[in-house]
């Protein structure tokens, strides 16, 4: 809707065909004016609060065991549930990223002599390389080892160290918690914009133009970022 005309982006005539053109027009509730938003996944972690998760178990989570607070305290897989011993703050710190504990802030994620996941009072860096599909490998750095679940049996208590290989062990989905799910706000973020009319169109830059008053349409996804 533009915020001076208080007019909705309406799809002209309810057509879908390549290169309907897209204009502004008084509201009238058709599906010609409502889109859906599809977020582009990013390469790059944003700070935030998340939980992490085992991809090959997404109901089990790394959590601060027993909700202990002391240097040292084990991080094992445990069942996942929303408290705060499972969620860490993931800060960039130059080309690296910190782990903290929602739990007590001044524990970091980190590896103790043994090479288990713990949390410490010291600083510990990490790299986090999304190997796409929203599917994360955490190596210490400085460490040419990827961490990882000791044991396939996932079971509840089992504690977490370090494997030369990136195997399905190795690999973590990472969940942003921050989200509500009762908040309709849309977050900042890369966007495709979708008719409602036919989910096979988007919201496309006409030639992918730059020029100033280039026309705004509908076309066959594509992928290019002209959308």
């Amino acid at each position: 809707i533009s915020s001076s005309y208080s007019m909705y982006l309406d799809v002209y005539g309810n057509q879908t065909s390549n290169g309907t053109n897209v204009s502004l027009h008084f509201g009238k509730g058709g599906t010609n004016q409502k889109y859906k938003f599809i977020k582009l996944e990013d390469k790059e972690l944003a700070n935030g609060v998340y939980t992490i998760k085992s991809t090959s178990d997404n109901s089990k989570a790394l959590d601060v065991y027993g909700g202990t607070e002391y240097e040292g305290a084990y991080i094992k897989l445990y069942n996942s549930k929303d408290t705060n011993n499972q969620k860490w703050y993931i800060i960039k710190e130059d080309n690296h990223y910190l782990i903290k504990s929602l739990l007590d802030p001044r524990y970091y994620l980190g590896l103790n002599d043994n090479n288990e996941l713990v949390i410490k009072s010291q600083k510990y860096l990490w790299n986090i390389v999304n190997t796409g599909g929203g599917i994360y490998n955490f190596i210490p750095y400085g460490i040419d080892k990827y961490l990882s679940i000791s044991d396939s049996s996932l079971a509840n208590g089992t504690v977490l160290g370090l494997s030369d290989s990136a195997l399905e062990l190795s690999k973590f989905s990472i969940i942003d918690t921050r989200l509500n799910t009762s908040d309709k706000t849309i977050k900042n973020g890369y966007y495709i914009i979708k008719s409602s009319i036919d989910s096979n169109k988007d919201i496309d830059i006409y030639g992918g133009s730059k020029l100033n008053n280039t026309n705004v349409n509908i076309y066959q996804k594509n992928n290019r970022n002209k959308r």
